[in-house]
């Protein structure tokens, strides 16, 4: 099986399109807009990261970092504020996952993972104790019952 991330919403007519660069205007979901991409500043696959934080914050948690909050508030946390912590939405979070998020949705992209094999390094690292603890508490829990 394989799983693939896509983001329609920069999809654009390429015959009608102008360079992006050249337009004084923000593009992209607002919810996932990286600091730089706010602010018009020089992009990197940083801003992907940063982007994939937003999401896999979202996926632990249940909702986005900032939920109730549109426009400009949105554009302001995004630029200003990190992620409210992990663990407050979700308390039994592992603390790596936390740190990895974090680092993820830096506000300073240079802050950020490099890449997202890094990202994605990292957060296994950080699942892995928790997983492992939930195999071996299954595993146990059958056994007893086998016995």
């Amino acid at each position: 099986m394989s799983v693939y991330l896509a983001d329609f919403g920069l999809a654009l007519d390429v015959a009608t399109a102008r360079d992006p660069a050249e337009a004084d205007e923000v593009s992209g979901s607002p919810a996932y807009l990286s600091p730089e991409q706010i602010m018009g500043d020089e992009l990197t696959p940083r801003v992907d990261i940063y982007a994939m934080g937003i999401v896999l914050y979202e996926l632990r948690s249940g909702e986005r970092p900032f939920p109730g909050v549109s426009g400009s508030q949105l554009l302001q946390k995004q630029l200003y504020d990190p992620p409210p912590a992990l663990r407050q939405r979700q308390p039994d979070s592992p603390a790596g996952v936390e740190e990895v998020l974090q680092r993820g949705t830096a506000k300073d992209a240079s802050q950020r993972y490099p890449d997202m094999l890094s990202l994605a390094q990292a957060l296994r690292q950080a699942l892995f104790p928790a997983i492992r603890s939930v195999i071996l508490a299954t595993s146990a829990s059958s056994t007893s019952r086998v016995c």
